[in-house]
């Protein structure tokens, strides 16, 4: 059975991601410390900064938990700064360790752009990809001053390119996922790939 927990680690927008997990007809709990509930769908957004949100994660013992389900091969999404505690550190918190799900370090996005926060809709292409939607057009509502822009990681899906530099906006491998844009801020096309999310399985 198909059960999704949204992660309370700070500031987000729940609402949003709520309304978005009803409308495609699935059950959901919010999450704000360790729970027995047998989640099959684990969803950690993120509004605010990388370090006030790893130290929530840490202080709940929800770190260990999203890692836990990692661990059983259930599925994972990371949403904005969620997306980005999937990495090892940021710019924006020095000292603080991220989930280290994946190496990589978050970076300033100024560097990269002259106006920030990188606010708005953007085309994203993406490839071999398990949620996004193959048929139509992806677009996105971003809304971040922080990126992914090393790619040391070989299994990004997708990129962006802002001042002719890419920034990565997505990643998968197996039962992980990570989105730096707002799959529940981004109409149709967010609507698409959070229910193609919730209805896959391993």
């Amino acid at each position: 059975m198909v059960k999704i927990g949204i992660i309370n680690a700070g500031h987000a927008n729940y609402h949003s991601i709520i309304n978005a997990i009803k409308f495609c007809g699935y059950e959901y709990i919010l999450i704000d410390k360790p729970v027995k509930n047998d989640i099959s769908h684990l969803i950690l957004p993120g509004v605010g900064d990388f370090g006030t949100v790893a130290k929530k994660l840490r202080k709940t013992k929800l770190d260990k938990y999203i890692m836990n389900h990692i661990d059983r091969k259930r599925m994972f999404l990371g949403i904005c700064v969620g997306f980005q505690l999937m990495f090892s550190e940021s710019e924006e918190s020095k000292n603080i360790k991220g989930l280290n799900i994946f190496d990589g370090k978050i970076e300033k996005l100024d560097k990269y752009i002259k106006i920030v926060p990188n606010i708005g809709w953007h085309n994203v292409s993406t490839r071999n990809s398990k949620i996004f939607d193959k048929k139509s057009k992806n677009t996105f509502y971003f809304a971040h001053s922080f990126c992914l822009a090393d790619n040391r990681q070989k299994n990004y899906s997708s990129s962006i390119t802002l001042n002719r530099k890419k920034i990565i906006t997505s990643i998968e491998k197996d039962n992980i996922f990570g989105v730096q844009f707002h799959p529940e801020k981004s109409a149709k096309s967010g609507i698409k790939l959070l229910n193609n999310f919730c209805s896959y399985k391993i």
